[in-house]
């Protein structure tokens, strides 16, 4: 059994665990984009309404 041997499945591990690592981080970043376009369509509804009373 070869060190290259030994090292694959630790290589594999690390690269699995990356992967995961970047999904969240691109999930995480998604959903505070969601966040900030549903508070801004919010406050256009409340502006809206807020200007009709007037």
């Amino acid at each position: 059994m070869k060190l290259d041997d030994k090292k694959k499945p630790i290589q594999k591990q690390v690269q699995k665990k990356y992967r995961e690592i970047k999904q969240q981080r691109k999930e995480e970043k998604n959903r505070k984009e969601v966040f900030i376009i549903v508070a801004i369509v919010v406050l256009f509804i409340f502006l809206n309404a807020f200007f009709k009373a007037f």
